[in-house]
């Protein structure tokens, strides 16, 4: 199953997304399996972090356990801009 979701990021920086990608997980009804989450910007990226170390990838990959993303307890999932400007970007999830 695939969702697309539309962003509109306003500087640098960090936006939380765990929520809409735990959304998509729930309505997939997908119990066990793997969340894919993909961003097809050149100046944007996905990371999954706790800390101010973060690598920069254009996706991420997540285990689907119980119905629910499998991520530490203080992990969350962000939408990494990396323009100066307002941006109206996308992203994808892609649930197995």
């Amino acid at each position: 199953m695939l969702f697309d979701f539309d962003l509109q990021t306003n500087t640098t920086g960090l936006t939380d997304i765990t929520a809409e990608i735990a959304e998509a997980v729930t309505e997939s009804g997908i119990y066990e399996g793997i969340c894919v989450i993909f961003c097809p910007h050149t100046s944007a990226y996905i990371v999954i972090k706790y800390d101010e170390d973060a690598k920069e990838n254009t996706s991420e990959t997540v285990i689907i356990s119980g119905g629910k993303l499998l991520l530490g307890k203080h992990q969350r999932i962000y939408f990494c801009e990396n323009s100066s400007k307002e941006e109206n970007r996308k992203f994808y999830v892609k649930i197995i």
